[in-house]
Parts: structure tokens; sequence; C-alpha cells
């Protein structure tokens, strides 16, 4: 039982309310590089050209990354099984992997020049990330008070550009 969750997958569930909170636009990310800067949009089919490694701990990145190669008949290499996030972005930075990932997981590397990244576009890789709560439960004031916190940080991050991607919230 759960009162509250925030995740992206959201098929087969029952009795559950969804309210999508933004469509998460997915980054392709390489160590930083004067001398070989990545362009802003990167085409997916490009993806080709970059080992990719994904967090060993699902974020369902790497298979929304799947899908769409195997429906465009691009051919991605993926190192399966890798590491947790945080080594995974730390090991970008070093220069030992590429990743695919959201913005808010590398917004302040690429502020500091320790990670470039480019937009994946057409197709884009998209992931959308949703409020979910029970529908079989009452909703508690402690629960209706962190969804609101959770809007108004989600709302705040989009305007600041932290969090890049398709504000889906209800005004």
């Amino acid at each position: 039982a759960f009162d509250l969750l925030v995740y992206f997958k959201t098929e087969n569930v029952e009795n559950i309310e969804i309210e999508p909170i933004i469509q998460e636009e997915l980054y392709l990310a390489c160590q930083y590089s004067k001398k070989h800067p990545l362009p802003l949009e990167i085409n997916f089919s490009d993806l080709s050209m970059y080992p990719l490694m994904f967090p060993q701990v699902s974020t369902n990145v790497d298979k929304k990354v799947s899908e769409i190669a195997y429906r465009n008949k691009v051919d991605v290499r993926v190192q399966k099984d890798t590491v947790a996030i945080r080594l995974l972005i730390k090991l970008v930075k070093e220069g030992v992997a590429n990743s695919v990932v959201p913005w808010t997981m590398i917004y302040d590397s690429v502020k500091a020049n320790e990670v470039m990244a480019a937009k994946i576009v057409n197709p884009p890789v998209i992931r959308t990330l949703n409020l979910i709560s029970p529908t079989n439960r009452h909703q508690t004031h402690a629960t209706q008070v962190v969804m609101q916190l959770i809007r108004e940080t989600a709302t705040r991050q989009n305007e600041e550009g932290e969090w890049r991607g398709n504000l889906l919230l209800k005004s």
C-alpha cells in the first residue's frame, strides 16, 4: 500500500489516479570537450556512434532507447547492467561512458563544463513522469501538501530550465 508515488510507468496498475507532471526530454550525455563539442540536438540514429551505459537499476530509459532503436532499425550499442546512476554520471565526466539521461541528472555538470549534452530528436526520447495516488484509500492532508509541493517544485524547475520538457500539470 502507498499514499503517493512519483513514477514513469503506470500501465497495468489498478485503483490509481494518475496526474501527469512533465514529459521529460532525454539527452545524450558525454564527457565535456572543447575540441569536439556536441551539437545542441542529435538525431536518434546518431546514437549508434556512441557506446551507451545505463544504470544497473532500470530507470526505463534503457528500455525506451531499445524500443525506439528497434522500431527505427538503429543499432545502438548498449552495455547492460552497469553501475549505480551516480557512478554512471562520474564515468561520463571521466570520459569512460556515454549515456541517455534526463536533463535534471546532468544540469549541474553541464553548467560546470564537466559534461556535454545533446537533446535527442528525430524521434525524440521522452518519458512522462506522473503523480500516482490510490483511489481506494483516503488521501490525507499530508499527502495533499506533499503533492502540491511536488507540483510547485516541478513548475519552478521547468521555468528555470533545470527540468526540461513539456510541463503537463493542470493550472
